[in-house]
């Protein structure tokens, strides 16, 4: 499977890589990875769709080969730099996929920037937050408590912090270095009242195995939506476009077509 060249821009002082790959004339597709992901991350989906389409996939800042923010970023900042992305690729707007996190900065670009995107696909993205599950919110809770002691020891403070996280810290926020604070951020957002604003016409893709993400979150945005239907893929889980690839690219392509 052949990997599209890299490409490097420059946005608000951010060093951005960028993958171009499908037909010259196709109708143009951009994918947003989620957190920890990269331009690579929808390959396989994306070789059953370049036929089709003119397929954007950048390294979102912090990600793959570009630079990371110098402070807290949330869905809306990353959405600001995308948009200067589809200029920059010569687009006039484009329909735009995001898969997780990767979501909630496609959603956050289509309610700034509307005239951009042309349709929306939403894939197991935490769009809607749900009441977290009872051994999470008492992780919480914990390392809540522990940053509070931590405060009255300040000797202690970065030992007591490390073992909190490592302890309670999802493998996410273990691994975030840098872009620990982005993440916190970015968790607890609820785009919930933004959904009713979104006029583009929205597909959400779920896997019926989703642990991360689970289909509850979009039969909820079902209801705030406007215009939004829901494929399921059966036995598929959190990455749909790994597990079924191609029921992903026909559902993607049905929809967009």
């Amino acid at each position: 499977m052949a990997v599209s060249p890299q490409h490097f821009t420059e946005v608000e002082g951010l060093r951005l890589q960028f993958r171009m790959r499908g037909a010259a004339g196709g109708e143009p597709l951009l994918m947003l990875h989620g957190w920890g992901g990269n331009s690579l991350s929808f390959m396989g989906a994306a070789s059953l769709l370049e036929q089709r389409f003119r397929i954007l996939t950048p390294d979102l800042p912090g990600f793959g080969f570009s630079e990371a923010p110098r402070e807290a970023w949330g869905s809306s900042d990353y959405a600001r730099v995308v948009a200067e992305l589809i200029k920059t690729a010569g687009f006039q707007s484009a329909a735009v996929l995001g898969h997780s996190r990767g979501g909630t900065i496609a959603l956050a670009l289509a309610t700034a920037y509307p005239e951009l995107v042309k349709k929306l696909v939403i894939v197991a993205s935490p769009i809607v937050r749900l009441p977290p599950e009872p051994g999470v919110r008492q992780a919480s809770l914990r390392f809540t408590l522990l940053r509070r002691a931590a405060r009255l020891a300040p000797p202690l403070r970065e030992r007591m912090l490390a073992w909190g996280r490592q302890r309670f810290g999802s493998e996410d926020y273990k691994s975030a270095g840098v872009l620990r604070p982005t993440l916190v951020r970015v968790v607890n957002e609820d785009w919930r009242p933004a959904l009713a604003s979104i006029r583009a016409p929205v597909l959400l893709i779920w896997g019926s195995e989703d642990t991360e993400v689970p289909p509850r979150v979009a039969e909820e945005a079902m209801t705030e939506l406007a215009d939004a239907r829901l494929v399921t893929l059966q036995g598929a889980g959190h990455f749909p476009f790994l597990d079924q690839p191609e029921a992903f690219a026909e559902a993607v392509t049905s929809f967009l077509g």
